[in-house]
């Protein structure tokens, strides 16, 4: 049955404004750009490196926060060959997600002038050789940054033979749940053994400059 002008007229009043709230609920609706992370920068002194005895987690110990990283590939089996007292390992700036997960890079480097044996050695280890005198492998570090400086007093028996400086970059943390949920997991026994979740730690040997700034007394 054809529609009298009457109502045609009404139907296309209902129809415009229909599609005007909707259009309005949806401008409301439209989400706003997500605001930038505020970044703090600060300098972390490094005196202690440690290694699970299952050689799993790799333990950083600094000033302000302890740092467990997942052992880099490798990393383990250098530390057990002779040819970790060729390396020096340089480390560059680091970065903190506001959820607590650290990120950085590292470069472990070595002289290129080796035995047939250590060469090939140097080269299962991920080595690999970048001019005449030198043998470098880049790799990633992942982990999670801790708070808590208990282990101050107890470090001094598994400290580097020089502190070291490292650059890190941190978004700020969601809130203090997120604080009070990354308490340091590092405890030491009565008799002065350290502890990654009921693993022991032992320290690390390897020549270490990280980013090359020791700390200047």
């Amino acid at each position: 049955m054809p529609m009298s002008p009457a109502n045609r007229r009404q139907f296309l009043l209902t129809v415009n404004a229909v599609v005007a709230a909707m259009t309005a609920a949806g401008c409301a609706q439209a989400p706003t750009a997500p605001r930038s992370t505020p970044i703090q920068h600060y300098s972390e002194t490094i005196s202690s490196v440690l290694i699970s005895q299952d050689r799993r987690h790799l333990v950083v110990i600094g000033d302000h926060y302890h740092y467990v990283f997942d052992t880099p590939a490798h990393f383990a089996e250098l530390l057990a060959s002779p040819l970790h007292q060729k390396v020096s390992a340089t480390l560059s700036e680091f970065h903190v997600s506001r959820e607590g997960d650290i990120t950085g890079r590292f470069t472990l480097d070595m002289d290129a002038d080796l035995s047939l044996r250590d060469r090939d050695t140097a080269q299962a280890l991920g080595f690999v050789q970048v001019d005449a005198r030198h043998l470098v492998q880049y790799g990633e570090m992942r982990g999670r940054r801790f708070v808590g400086s208990a282990l101050r007093a107890d470090r001094q028996r598994s400290a580097l033979n020089h502190p070291y400086t490292i650059e890190i970059s941190a978004e700020e943390p969601v809130g203090s749940q997120v604080a009070d949920r990354l308490s340091t997991p590092i405890t030491v026994t009565s008799d002065g053994i350290l502890l990654l979740y009921y693993v022991a730690l032992s320290p690390v040997l390897l020549p270490m400059a990280l980013m090359s700034r020791e700390r200047k007394n």
